[in-house]
């Protein structure tokens, strides 16, 4: 359990800085290639460290699986979560996409048949109460489709969590990281290529290191332990230490960034990681949902 916690600890400050180093790296290359960029590093990165410890799986349904895992988890999270971020603030953007562990709560009610206690029912209120709040603030302000997109990438990474949890629990860890990123790339490669210009003048000594910072601790490091996690425990036992994700990326976005939100925001913020604390109460036992999967 302290292990756990550690580790918990560990991933929501890797990936709580992420938002700060995407919103840097903005400055300097569009959003999709920097994506594009972490990825590639990250797949690089467990190559050459972890390649011994890499099996493929050998089934056609696994590849497969294992590319869906990653369309949800990487390319859709990864590059809605990009675009939205280019246009509003690094802790805003941390505080939608982690609203997902109370979207799984509501997917896992339609995907898994799973059943909601009063905790969650709650939860889900407060979830759905801190994004009015949050979403009536910035309308009044002015209104953003990159709101939109980064909710996107919020269902897209609570579906990727609900699938992995289904599907993919026989595959070992590093193999599934490996494997998503790798099966993630030609696809996150052209979805930049048709959109966006690459501009090489941004590759400076700064934005080298927030890249080589993204991918190898950021994506490589940060998903071992966020799978690892989450194929060993249950999902409602670790989801209530996500809204950690948000308060470090708020914390170091104030103190770094200088950026200042709305106090509706803040508000917001505050109900949503309530109902986010909500999700690892009143747990029952419940009836299995793995399907095994063959490698």
């Amino acid at each position: 359990m302290k292990k756990n916690f550690l580790l918990l600890i560990i991933l929501a400050a890797l990936w709580g800085i992420n938002f700060l180093m995407l919103k840097i790296c903005l400055i300097y290359e569009p959003g999709l290639y920097i994506m594009f960029f972490r990825v590639l590093i990250a797949v690089l990165f467990i190559f050459i460290v972890l390649r011994k410890k890499i099996k493929f799986p050998k089934s056609i349904r696994a590849n497969i699986f294992l590319f869906i895992f990653g369309l949800f988890n990487i390319i859709l999270f990864f590059g809605f979560w990009a675009i939205g971020e280019g246009t509003e603030t690094a802790s805003l953007s941390s505080i939608i996409i982690y609203t997902y562990p109370i979207i799984v709560i509501a997917l896992a009610r339609i995907v898994l048949d799973d059943r909601l206690n009063r905790y969650k029912i709650i939860s889900l209120i407060l979830g759905f109460s801190g994004m009015v709040i949050i979403f009536s603030s910035q309308l009044l302000i002015k209104f953003n489709i990159g709101l939109i997109y980064l909710l996107i990438a919020a269902i897209s990474f609570a579906l990727g969590a609900i699938f992995m949890k289904k599907y993919l629990i026989n595959i070992n860890t590093i193999t599934i990281n490996f494997v998503q990123l790798l099966y993630s790339l030609p696809a996150m490669f052209l979805w930049a290529f048709f959109t966006e210009k690459l501009n090489f003048g941004g590759f400076n000594i700064l934005f080298i290191s927030l890249i080589l910072y993204m991918g190898i601790l950021g994506t490589a490091a940060a998903y071992l332990i966020y799978i690892d996690l989450y194929q060993h425990s249950k999902v409602s036992s670790i989801a209530s230490y996500f809204f950690l994700v948000p308060a470090f990326s708020v914390v170091f976005s104030i103190i770094i960034l200088h950026e200042v939100n709305s106090y509706y925001t803040y508000i917001g913020f505050i109900i949503i990681g309530i109902g986010i604390y909500l999700t690892s109460l009143g747990t029952k036992n419940k009836r299995n949902i793995i399907n095994k999967l063959p490698e």
